[in-house]
This record gives structure tokens, C-alpha cells and sequence, in this order.
């Protein structure tokens, strides 16, 4: 009896999976093995349900007039609560058959229903690429003053490390800090001041607070410390990508750098107002001082000396020279280096005593050079061959498009971009929209092989139009949902839609076969409906109190590391029960409408046939 429905219900369902294996990029890498385990469990659970279940049923379903106490217990249950329930379904669609006006009193609900769902709830969800995750991994990064000394910045590292271990539940940290100057690094660079630190605190089943309320905490411990530039502190995963820096970074590209710190320094301003964001920050400033020495090339050749001979002499003062070997026996000699002694080297000023070595004697260096302070970055990042510069904003858990739409209010009408700079939006922001298209993509595909696949299953144009809007009922309960449980649309919660229009369309199947086996047994079609809802709402009933009672531990995220899927199995709960109770009204009604629509159609057609038939006989 249900042979069909059952075998159609489990290809629709690997149909709507199929496209998310080839899509590609970061949604392909992320949810494609669970895709695969997903087809595979649903293969077996078919060949299961056509073989082995037909054997077990017999011992399971015998009849004994005595039961036990779980008989009895699920005897009550469906005695008291299931048939209650397909009676009051039953009910409801008598009404719809048997009153013609009902329609307008069903759908209309329901089209209030979506229009708020879309006009109020979607803006308040907001959507993510990934959901943020309580790891117990806490990040840090920080910058000192652009002038401050290697020692000095050890010292201010070693004050954060001790306001880190007065917060309880730190089980380790590890530290860096510092880089080699002088460096070329192809996405990886630092400056010589900035640091970072890993901290593992106890999970959060065994702290009080959770791991956003002490990176706050942590931050304004840290603000406290002086000498510190910026610092952000965010939790380890909060981008999906190692190779996204944050959430929010706006790159600035120019031909100047002056340029590019005064529009960075704008846009910092500007960012700091979006709410949501917990910190702001730059990928370099203009604050390390450096000292030019111009050379005067008529001065140096008056007393026949070069600027390259010049310059080799301040370098061999500055950073030494090797000028002798100090020898040991039986071993490789040591060199030994002659540089100016350190006052000589630490004041810039006082070098200029310094003595050139020229043909027409020793002569200061302040005669032939004019030294110059300027303020330069302590790192200078590229973008296509041009300067760049990225302005960082990092979050808790707020949306990313609720982040995006104060970038768009704050930010972007507020700072003008000369001709020549280019204002973009890098980070997670673009990755999101990126992936977000390509599932969108998946859908599409997904829904017009759905839609053929059900044509062939049924030998029908209308009847896939019946069964598939059931998808928009089940997502809007899980729209709700999502809400409910302060969940935001992302990756999973997408995984979670596209695996709830497979559940629903089974549901929606098991109906309109039965009703179109009805039909063709010789039924009334209004008789076929209320007998197909009659006996197909128990075990559309079962499907989805069964499924949802399985994604309960999920969606409390009952282990550490399921704040990933729990928007997966809130959007599954939500669309289920909704989506059930609404499916198990509005299909029958699309079912009449649209068979009355096909007549109505047909009859037209009929009609156009017939009066070309008689034109052709006058």
C-alpha cells in the first residue's frame, strides 16, 4: 500500500542532498560528508523498511489481550492524545469539503501568517555563515605602541598573563609576541610589537559564565594595562576560516599610505558605532618613528666621498662590522663585531658627532646629512601591488547581518573615497555571501529535481505543485523557532531546511497517494480525503514527534560543540511540528484548489477545441 509513497519519499529526500555534494567551496567541504552519511542512512533505511521491517512485524504486532505496562502506557497515549488528534484534523478539512466559503476563512490565516513571518521575524533572526561556539578557547591579540622596546612589551605581556590567572577555570595559555623586522610574509605578517595568547578554560557544563562573559571581563581587565595599543579578544573559532583574520574587515586600497591612515582612521571612527561589534582595530597605524638621513650629494662630493660610501659607514656604526677572528684552538674562530657603543647608537642626535671617513680627512656626519623625523607603519600590507589597510571588527554573538546593516548605516555613507582608493568588504562578510549564494544555488537545483521526480512518481503536472507547498509551511515554522530559541540562520540551520523539505514532502506524499489511490478504487474525491487523513495522520504524527523527540539533545546542545548544529535541529523540531499540523490542513485545500483549477482548465481548453471545430465545419 505504501510501496510507492515509501520509495518516493526516500528519493525526494536524497534528491534535495545530491546538489550540496557538488556546489563547491566552503559549503561543499563543510557539509558534504554529512550530506553522504545522510544518503547512504536514507538507502538503508529503505531497503530496511521493505525487507526486514514486513519480517519483524508479526512478532512485534501480535495480538495478546494481555499487555504490559509499556503496552499500556502507548495504548493511553494513542487512546487519549493521537486519536484525539486525527480527530480534530478530520474535523477541520470536513469543514474545508463540505463548505465552500471555508477556504477564505483557512487561507487568509495563513497568508498573515507568512507576511509577518517575513516582515518580522527573518529581520530579527539575522544570518550567519557559522553559529558561535562555546569552545572554552579564548583569543587574544594586541598591539603596543609602535615605538615601545621588545623588553618593554614583555613586560606588558607578563602584567596580562597575570590578570589572566585571576580568573578561575584557566587550565593553560601559551603566548607569543614579536616578529622579525625587516621581513617579507605572504598573509602572515606582523609587527614587532604585536602578540598573542591562547587560553583554555574548563568547559562550559563546569563554569558559571560562559565564554563571551569572560572575554568581556577579560577585555576590560586588559584596557587597564598601559602601553597596550588595542587588544581584541574574541573565542577560538569565531571565523569559520583560518584564514579569515575577523568578522568585519573593511580593506582600504591606495597609492599612499598617508592616504590610507587618514581614510582607515575615518572608517575606524564610523565602525566603532555599529552595535554588536566588541572591539575595532587596524591592521597597521602610522606611530613608529623613523629618522631619514638625506644626504647633500654636492656637499659629499666636495670632500670626494659617496652617499653609498656614506651610508656604509652609518650601517657599520649602527649594526657593526665583523673586523677581526678571534682565534681558538681546535675550534672555528669567533668573530668579532665593532659597532658605536649604545648611547652613541640610542640617541639619534648625538650621532650626528659621528665621524666620515673621507680622502680629505674625518669629517661629522651632521655636514653632509640632514636628519629627518617622519612616522611610518610598523608593517605596510599589499593588496594587488597596492597599499592596503584593514580595519578589523570583531563580535560576541551578534549577526553578522544585523553587523553588516550598521556597517551600511554607520560606516559606509559617512566616508568618502577618493578617486583612486577602493572601499571593500572582506572577512567573514564576503565568505558568507559567497556560500550563502551557493546554497541558494543548491535549492534551486534541489526544488526543480524534486519537482520532476515527483512528476514521474505520480504521472502528474499538479500534483507536485500540492505536495511541494508544504515547504514554505514546515520553514516558517521553523522560522519561529529559530527565534524562540535566539538562533540565527546559518550553514547548518540551511542543512537543517533542506533535510525538513525532504520530511515534509514524505508526509505530503503519504497523503496525496493515498488520496489518489481513493480516486482510483472508484472514492468521491472528498470522501478520499478525509479517509486518507483518517488513516495517514497517525504516522505523519509519528514521523514527526519521533524525529523531534531525536533532535531534542541536539538543540539544547547537550555536549560541547553542538552550538554548531544545534540551529540544525531547532529548524528540524520547529518545521516538523508547524509544518505537520499545518500540512495536515493546507494540503488537502491546495489538493482541491488545484484539482479545480485543472478542471477549470481543461474545460477551457475543451471549449477552444470545440469552437475551432466548428469554425473548420462553416
Amino acid at each position: 500500500e505504501i510501496m510507492l509513497a515509501d520509495f518516493a519519499g526516500t528519493i525526494t529526500t536524497i534528491i534535495v542532498l545530491v546538489p550540496i555534494l557538488f556546489i563547491g567551496g566552503y559549503v561543499q567541504r563543510i557539509l558534504r560528508e554529512l550530506c553522504s552519511v545522510l544518503i547512504c542512512a536514507l538507502i538503508s533505511s529503505y531497503i530496511v523498511s521493505i525487507t526486514v521491517i514486513p519480517l519483524l512485524s508479526p512478532l512485534v504486532m501480535k495480538k495478546d489481550p494481555h499487555k504490559n505496562r509499556l503496552e499500556s502506557l502507548v495504548y493511553n497515549f494513542n487512546r487519549y492524545f493521537v486519536t484525539p488528534l486525527v480527530n480534530f484534523y478530520s474535523s477541520l478539512v470536513r469543514i474545508v469539503v463540505e463548505k465552500k466559503r471555508a477556504f477564505i476563512f483557512f487561507l487568509v490565516p495563513l497568508m498573515l501568517f507568512m507576511v509577518i513571518t517575513n516582515k518580522a521575524v527573518l529581520p530579527l533572526l539575522g544570518r550567519d555563515l557559522m553559529t558561535p561556539m562555546d569552545t572554552g578557547i579564548v583569543k587574544v591579540s594586541f598591539t603596543t605602541d609602535g615605538n615601545t622596546s621588545l623588553e618593554e612589551s614583555e613586560n606588558i605581556l607578563s602584567k596580562m598573563e597575570k590578570a589572566i590567572y585571576s580568573f578561575p577555570g584557566v587550565l593553560m595559555e601559551s603566548a607569543t609576541l614579536g616578529s622579525e623586522p625587516g621581513t617579507f610574509s605572504f598573509g602572515s605578517g606582523k609587527q614587532p610589537q604585536a602578540g598573542g595568547i591562547t587560553i583554555h578554560f574548563i568547559d562550559r557544563f563546569h563554569r558559571d559564565k560562559s565564554i563571551w562573559e569572560i572575554e568581556k571581563e577579560l577585555r576590560d581587565a586588559f584596557h587597564k594595562i598601559p602601553g597596550i595599543h588595542y587588544v581584541n579578544v574574541f573565542d577560538f573559532g569565531a571565523t569559520p576560516l583560518s584564514s579569515i583574520t575577523s568578522t568585519v574587515d573593511l580593506m582600504i586600497t591606495g597609492d599612499s599610505l598617508e592616504k590610507l591612515d587618514e581614510l582607515g582612521n575615518q572608517v575606524e571612527q564610523h565602525l566603532r558605532k555599529v552595535k554588536g561589534l566588541t572591539s575595532v582595530s587596524r591592521s597597521w597605524y602610522l606611530d613608529k618613528q623613523e629618522f631619514i638621513f638625506e644626504i647633500d650629494e654636492l656637499q659629499a662630493a666636495r670632500y670626494h666621498v659617496s652617499p653609498a660610501d656614506i651610508s656604509a659607514q652609518i650601517g657599520m656604526a649602527l649594526r657593526g662590522k665583523v673586523s677581526s677572528i678571534f682565534n681558538i684552538p681546535n675550534e672555528t674562530g669567533l668573530g668579532v663585531r665593532a659597532q658605536f657603543s649604545k648611547p652613541y647608537r640610542d640617541n639619534v642626535y648625538d650621532f650626528e658627532t659621528m665621524l666620515i671617513k673621507t680622502p680629505l680627512g674625518l669629517i661629522p656626519l651632521k655636514v653632509f646629512a640632514k636628519i629627518t623625523p617622519v612616522f611610518a607603519p610598523g608593517v605596510i600590507t599589499r593588496q594587488n601591488l597596492n597599499y592596503s589597510i584593514d580595519i578589523y571588527g570583531f563580535r560576541s554573538t551578534a549577526a553578522i547581518t544585523h553587523i553588516q546593516r550598521g556597517i551600511d548605516k554607520e560606516v559606509i555613507p559617512n566616508v568618502r573615497i577618493p578617486s583612486g582608493y577602493r572601499l571593500s568588504k572582506e572577512g567573514e562578510i564576503a565568505q558568507m555571501k559567497q556560500s550563502g549564494m551557493r546554497l541558494a544555488r543548491a535549492m534551486v537545483i534541489a526544488l526543480v529535481l524534486l519537482y520532476f521526480s515527483l512528476v514521474v512518481t505520480f504521472s502528474s503536472w499538479k500534483n507536485p505543485f500540492t505536495i511541494m507547498l508544504a515547504i514554505p509551511l514546515a520553514a516558517v515554522g521553523s522560522m519561529w523557532f529559530m527565534l524562540g530559541f535566539g538562533r540565527h540562520q546559518c550553514m547548518p540551520s540551511m542543512m537543517g531546511l533542506i533535510l525538513l523539505a525532504g520530511v515534509i514532502v514524505n508526509n505530503s506524499i503519504l497523503l496525496i497517494d493515498f488520496i489518489e489511490d481513493g480516486r482510483k478504487k472508484g472514492m468521491d474525491m472528498h470522501d478520499a480525503i478525509l479517509e486518507g487523513i483518517r488513516l495517514r495522520a497517525r504516522p505523519i504524527l509519528m514521523t514527526a514527534f519521533g524525529t523531534s523527540v531525536g533532535m531534542l539533545p541536539v538543540a539544547f546542545q547537550r555536549a560541547v560543540g553542538l552550538e554548531r548544529l544545534s540551529p540544525l535541529a531547532v529548524v528540524a523540531i520547529g518545521g516538523l511540528i508547524i509544518g505537520t499540523f499545518l500540512t495536515l490542513i493546507y494540503v488537502p485545500i491546495f489538493y482541491i484548489l488545484f484539482e479545480k483549477l485543472g478542471n477549470k482548465i481543461k474545460g477551457l481548453l475543451s471549449k477552444l477545441r470545440g469552437d475551432k471545430i466548428q469554425e473548420a465545419e462553416t
